[in-house]
């Protein structure tokens, strides 16, 4: 996938300036609402406050997966950046594998990109564990630009319809009782 320097920086800014506080009386496309809203807050998830759509990219399958985003639409996505080296990462990721096999029937998915690593090196930590969920890896850091990832692990919520419903920076207990009934409710059987 070739895109300029400038077509990057335009959609990071794009994605992670959607964050800024905006005054709007009208929530964003997609947004949650009430006891929703709490429940996000509660988890430390940021929620857009303009919508924000997902942006489509490439990356390289590791462990069958599909190498688009928009191969995902219509489910909804727990789109986790992370790092082989990254300790919270991998502290994260049991909580997302068990969330990912409840509901994987249930259109829900949770991918994995992992961020500016050799493709065989991510292939080598799949391949020592477990994990059921789709990985993807990102070499060149060209996804992690676009989704403005500094920091991992950085996980964004983005609903079937493709838009961005949060984002949160750091590690999450992502199975807990309450998050696993919030993404058991918007995932609908396909």
């Amino acid at each position: 996938m070739q895109m300029g320097i400038a077509t990057v920086i335009l959609l990071a800014a794009g994605v992670a300036g959607a964050y800024v506080a905006v005054k709007s009386d009208e929530p964003a496309v997609g947004a949650a609402v009430g006891g929703e809203e709490a429940l996000l807050k509660r988890f430390l998830i940021e929620m857009p406050k303009t919508p924000v759509e997902a942006e489509d990219f490439t990356a390289y399958p590791i462990n069958g997966s599909k190498p688009h985003l928009h191969d995902y639409r219509g489910k909804y996505i727990l789109l986790n950046f992370w790092a082989t080296w990254c300790g919270p990462c991998k502290v994260e990721m049991p909580a997302l594998d068990e969330l990912y096999r409840a509901l994987r029937e249930k259109n829900f998915v949770v991918l994995a990109v992992s961020m500016s690593e050799e493709v065989a090196h991510v292939q080598k930590f799949i391949d020592s564990t477990d994990y059921a969920f789709p990985v993807l890896a990102d070499p060149d850091g060209t996804v992690s630009m676009m989704y403005g990832v500094d920091s991992i692990p950085l996980t964004y919520l983005i609903d079937p319809d493709g838009w961005i419903v949060g984002r949160a920076l750091g590690p999450r207990e992502w199975n807990d009782p309450e998050m696993r009934a919030y993404f058991e409710a918007r995932s609908t059987a396909p």
